[in-house]
Formats: C-alpha cells, structure tokens, sequence
C-alpha cells in the first residue's frame, strides 16, 4: 500500500488519502512512517480501533460506527487517557458487536436490519445476489443486539433524539 499511496500521490493530482480497511497494522504504521500527515489515513476496521490510535490513526470509518458510536468513542477516550485497559475492555465488547453482524455471513443484510431496527428507517434489501435476511433471523439479531446493549424502548428513544434523527418524544 506504500508503493501505491507513492505512486497516487505523483500521479493523481486530488489524491489527498484512503480508507484502510484492511487489519494490516503493520502496513499501516508503514505507511504513517513514509507519508506521515501528506495524506489522509481513514482507519475502516472496528475490530482493531485500537491498535489503529496505537499507530497515530485519527480519522475512523468503521461499519458499528453508525450504532455502536458511544462503544467506538469509549476506546478513543480511554486510550486518550492512557488507560489502555479500559480501551482494550471496549476494544472487546465492539469486537462482540461485530462478531453478531458476522455471525452468519450475512454482514450487511445484518448492519441494514440494526439500523432499521433502531431508527425505524426502512433501509430496503440489500443488493443481489446477497440473500435477505429471514424474519426469525432479523427477530434473533434484534433481540441479541438489545441483550448485549441492555436497550428499553426509552434508551432507544434518547438515543434517537440525541443523534438529531427524531426531535421528540412522542413517536
């Protein structure tokens, strides 16, 4: 990734960054060591968020981001901290999180099915060929999900108008 991030840089005059999703940290901290801030580094791997800050990363895109924000944030402001054991405790319960989106290899059909089920925005069917999910596999996933972040139906409430996606109480 070097090599090509060398390579853009000379031949793409807009090139201003990328999005590793790979969990290559070793190739990561390379690349921060040879291009250091010149470019953009994205960290898209919420399983090792924290080896990620470990290297310097400070721009991150992970797929829990978007319901899993308060986890996410809890390991940036523990290793802020300089507590690294309790970065690496929510390291762990976001790596739970998203070993429930890949259960079943159904990755993204699970991640539209977490967020309709939190925002009740219907997010549609994933693409083809992927295959939608069942209603007793989006029943299981939601009750999972709720047994893991303990959700009432008031948590789930706030948690929407905090996110600005609903302005009131009464829905």
């Amino acid at each position: 990734m070097a090599l090509f991030i060398q390579h853009a840089k000379t031949h793409i005059p807009t090139f201003a960054g990328i999005k590793w999703a790979a969990s290559d940290l070793a190739g990561l901290l390379r690349c921060k060591a040879l291009h250091g801030d010149s470019i953009a580094l994205m960290w898209a791997n919420d399983d090792v968020l924290l080896g990620a800050l470990a290297v310097g990363i400070r721009s991150f895109n992970g797929t829990t981001y978007s319901f899993s924000t308060k986890t996410a944030r809890s390991i940036v402001d523990a290793y802020k901290r300089g507590d690294t054991a309790g970065a690496a405790r929510e390291q762990l319960y976001l790596k739970t999180v998203v070993d429930l989106l890949e259960e079943d290899g159904n990755w993204l059909q699970r991640h539209k099915a977490i967020l309709e089920f939190l925002t009740g925005i219907p997010t549609g069917p994933a693409r083809l060929p992927l295959p939608p999910l069942t209603d007793a596999a989006i029943k299981k996933l939601t009750l999972d999900y709720t047994k893991l972040y303990r959700i009432s139906r008031q948590k789930k409430l706030d948690t929407l108008i905090r996110c600005g996606l609903v302005r009131s109480r009464s829905i």
